[in-house]
């Protein structure tokens, strides 16, 4: 799967689920891409509780998209656990296995813009994510470090 299905797939799962972005910039990322469903912004004048509960009155699920930064970092995971607080199923994208490996009922490993991968929690090993997401060159030997995928 390529960047333009991820995209399409992303825009069809935003007909139905909000997805929650840090700020403007990114909404705007967002509907250049062709995302025209909602798309909320963490500081629109609520409290991330608040934020939540009015997502989840309203939306089984949401999808968050933050940063991958410290700050970035924090926020999904409040998000995460707002959304589930108020029983909203959470989409996570992140390049923490740990995390990953702790929240997600589903993973979907990318190598290089494409799905390397996909596999429940309980399927899910550190070794095999990190193995899709380098595309099996750790596995083999192969390959340049510093290259990596992303699981969601």
């Amino acid at each position: 799967m390529d960047l333009e299905k991820v995209i399409e797939d992303l825009a069809d799962k935003n007909r139905l689920a909000p997805i929650i972005v840090e700020g403007e910039y990114d909404r705007r990322a967002l509907r250049a891409l062709g995302l025209n469903g909602d798309i909320r912004l963490i500081n629109e004048g609520s409290t991330i509780f608040g934020l939540c509960e009015s997502i989840a009155g309203s939306h089984r699920e949401a999808i968050i998209l933050t940063d991958w930064d410290v700050r970035g970092g924090r926020l999904a995971r409040q998000l995460r656990d707002g959304l589930a607080a108020n029983g909203a199923g959470v989409v996570v994208v992140s390049s923490e296995i740990e995390e990953i490996l702790a929240v997600a009922d589903r993973i979907v490993v990318m190598h290089r813009g494409r799905i390397a991968g996909e596999m429940t929690r309980a399927d899910a090993t550190e070794a095999r994510i990190i193995e899709l997401a380098t595309g099996g060159e750790l596995a083999t030997g192969g390959g340049s470090h510093g290259e990596c995928g992303d699981a969601a």
